[in-house]
């Protein structure tokens, strides 16, 4: 998880990255600046106060990077990006570019930073409720599947394409849309069954 700096001057709350909150640290403790720098504590190892000459006082606490407007760290995402295959993933932490959701791969575990137009919560949450609609996908990532219909408790995809043991690849129920092409056909099919 990413850490970053509340600052806090006079009262006035803001946010600064790691390197601008260690900056002003460093600055008021030993560089040009220290002449302006009535008293500088360090409270906790994480936590530092300098009270300026000037009357100013600020605070810089180290804390976890709080998760982007509209998801909670930890919350559930699809990630589709143009011509590729959906990644499922959670929400890390804050990008420090505004516009960007920092997604942990579930299938890597790694953290990779996507605008918030290629991010979308999972809607795997509670039971379906209309089985057609329902699609799988591997929680390693990969293509998005029919779900198997009947199916209590676990999912799997209808086709043999997620695994020739499906015991062994675990699937989580997603409202993405498919990209598996054996799905694609059997839904084609079912559809033109349905319309006759």
């Amino acid at each position: 998880m990413d850490k970053i700096y509340q600052r806090t001057e006079n009262g006035a709350q803001t946010f600064v990255d790691r390197k601008t909150g260690l900056g002003e640290i460093n600055e008021a403790m030993m560089g040009e600046t220290k002449k302006s720098v009535d008293q500088m504590s360090q409270i906790s190892r994480t936590d530092f106060q300098i009270a300026y000459r000037d009357g100013r006082v600020v605070r810089l606490v180290l804390v976890d990077a709080p998760a982007p407007e509209g998801y909670t760290q930890g919350q559930a995402v699809v990630v589709q990006r143009p011509g590729q295959a959906p990644v499922t993933g959670t929400v890390a932490h804050i990008h420090t570019a505004p516009g960007y959701v920092a997604v942990r791969d579930d299938r890597h575990r790694h953290v990779s930073n996507y605008p918030t137009s290629f991010v979308s919560p999972a809607e795997n949450e509670g039971e379906p409720t209309d089985e057609t609609d329902n699609h799988v996908i591997s929680v390693r990532g990969g293509k998005v599947h029919t779900a198997m219909p009947g199916m209590s408790g676990d999912a799997y995809p209808l086709c043999r394409g997620g695994g020739m043991n499906q015991m062994v690849t675990k699937f989580a129920v997603t409202k993405a849309s498919l990209s598996c092409k054996t799905c694609m056909t059997y839904a084609e099919r079912r559809a033109s069954r349905e319309g006759d």
